[in-house]
């Protein structure tokens, strides 16, 4: 059976669960490659910045409902667990379309061009699903069931 690698990370009395750390560390990471890649398009980083922000809400709401529509058989008699975001459950078709939606949103009333901003997101979200994989294989939540051998 596999065990939890490193679930959280203790500095003095801070306690930070890894997979929350990585995941935040590769929003991180794709804001910033967002905001350097604007003026290679001749637009200005800090709208980039801003839509880049609306994709990471849209992401956290969209991966969430997600997760709660998943397991609707749960959620449709605790409905308001779906707002306990710090007990986890995310689900990332819902992050990944909710981040998008979150983008357009921003994008296209303020006539930036939203298709090319998802396409310089393509990388950093790689990025990204490899830190998500890597923070849940922290958690023991990427591991299966035990199978016996044979």
């Amino acid at each position: 059976m596999i065990k939890a690698m490193l679930p959280t990370l203790a500095i003095g009395p801070l306690t930070i669960h890894t997979y929350t750390l990585l995941i935040d560390a590769g929003m991180v990471a794709a804001l910033i490659w967002l905001w350097r890649r604007a003026p290679a398009h001749g637009r200005e980083p800090g709208r980039w910045l801003d839509a880049g922000l609306c994709a990471a809400a849209g992401a956290f709401i969209g991966g969430r409902l997600a997760f709660a529509l998943g397991n609707w058989v749960y959620f449709q008699s605790h409905m308001a667990e779906i707002l306990r975001l710090w007990d986890g459950g995310y689900a990332w078709p819902g992050a990944l379309l909710g981040g998008a939606t979150g983008l357009l949103t921003y994008a296209i009333p303020k006539r930036e061009p939203a298709l090319l901003m998802l396409d310089e997101l393509a990388l950093p979200a790689l990025a990204l699903a490899a830190l998500g994989w890597g923070g849940c294989a922290a958690a023991g939540c990427a591991a299966g069931a035990a199978v016996p051998p044979g």
